[in-house]
């Protein structure tokens, strides 16, 4: 599978190259998108979802490893793999964990690091994808960012 991943992702225009420095600088770009999310100004399909499988299932088992597994892909930021995951995660909790922003009655009835991991960082993911694609729509940076979940795990893993 390896062997197909890389290719049909270069195929796809998935990027080989992020300068991931200037990630943390693109964040602070959209942060008043994310902040109109977080005060529910604007709706989230990432929030919906995690909403969704507390009233199916219930918290405690929609936060359950098996619960947690089950949507993982839908909070991957696609070919930005685990090394934009975790600078895009390290920029959003300085941005609205430590400023005390985000806080425990907005993110709640999830903690403030679900929050950041299951929402913010697919909506972050997303914005970045429309970018790089020079404005294409959100549901097509929706439907890149989860069909390139598997490139970004291979090329932009955090050992690189």
């Amino acid at each position: 599978a390896e062997m197909q991943i890389v290719p049909d992702g270069i195929k796809k225009g998935y990027l080989m190259e992020i300068d991931f420095n200037i990630i943390p600088n693109r964040i602070e770009n959209i942060k008043s998108d994310l902040l109109d999310i977080i005060k529910k100004k604007v709706k989230s399909i990432y929030r919906e979802n995690v909403m969704r499988a507390y009233r199916e299932v219930g918290k405690m088992k929609a936060n359950t490893p098996m619960g947690l597994m089950n949507r993982i892909e839908t909070y991957q930021p696609g070919y930005y793999g685990p090394r934009g995951a975790i600078i895009i995660a390290e920029t959003l909790r300085r941005i609205f964990i430590d400023s005390k922003i985000l806080t425990v009655t907005l993110a709640s009835p999830q903690t403030p690091m679900e929050y950041l991991q299951e929402v913010l960082i697919p909506e972050v993911g997303v914005r970045l994808i429309q970018e790089d694609y020079h404005g294409i729509s959100v549901e097509e940076a929706r439907i890149i960012m989860k069909q390139s979940v598997y490139f970004g795990e291979y090329v932009h893993n955090d050992e690189n």
